[in-house]
């Protein structure tokens, strides 16, 4: 069970919230979310920020994309984005609980289907397409506490197929697999030497959404 923030961490956390939101206009922050087609309204729908001139305890996070979990109307915690390679790629605040859900206020829509993504920016494509969606960070993310909140809707998996040393097709597969097993209607589609994202700039919203079965 993911722990539930004190209300003063609520009020820190959303306070950088809104700071690093204010950051993200005309940043390299910005540059790099609009090069992986992730819109202005989509940044302003998730709150999307950029670190910068941090507090002497975040300076790790100096330059980075934020990507905030929210939970009903309040930040539950921050995960931090490099824009270059370095690794590593992700960092979270500290006290993060990692087998948290990012997007899961779209479980209390009345949506058939609901797609399982594992990267938060996946998901952010998703919702830009009108398609509802949640992501799962990592294989070992899976809580089967979640499952209760799957229950009788159809959900499909969407694992990455990146196929980089095998790593990413077989996280997505062991995801994939930990939801079959807690949700009775549940299926995987492998994005193939691909992920969404990626897939998205490489076809175009049409292709994707065809590629995964999903139908306006």
């Amino acid at each position: 069970m993911a722990i539930v923030p004190s209300k003063d961490m609520k009020k820190l956390l959303a306070d950088l919230t809104r700071e690093y939101h204010n950051n993200l206009a005309s940043s390299l922050g910005e540059t790099y979310l609009l090069e992986r087609g992730i819109t202005k309204e989509a940044q302003n729908y998730f709150h999307l920020g950029f670190v910068v001139n941090p507090r002497p305890e975040d300076r790790a996070y100096d330059g980075m994309v934020v990507l905030p979990y929210v939970a009903g109307s309040s930040v539950v915690g921050l995960k931090f984005r490099r824009i270059d390679d370095r690794e590593p790629k992700y960092m979270s605040s500290v006290g993060f609980e990692a087998r948290r859900i990012f997007n899961p206020n779209i479980l209390k829509g009345l949506y058939p289907k609901i797609y399982v993504t594992e990267g938060e920016f996946d998901t952010v494509i998703l919702h830009s397409l009108s398609i509802p969606a949640i992501a799962i960070p990592g294989a070992n993310s899976w809580n089967p506490v979640v499952a209760r909140a799957l229950r009788n809707r159809r959900i499909v998996v969407l694992a990455d197929g990146d196929g980089k040393e095998g790593k990413g097709r077989e996280a997505g597969q062991k995801l994939g697999k930990q939801i079959l097993t807690s949700v009775d209607d549940a299926a995987i589609i492998i994005m193939k030497d691909t992920d969404v994202n990626q897939y998205y700039l490489d076809h175009g919203g049409p292709a994707l959404k065809e590629y995964i079965g999903w139908k306006d």
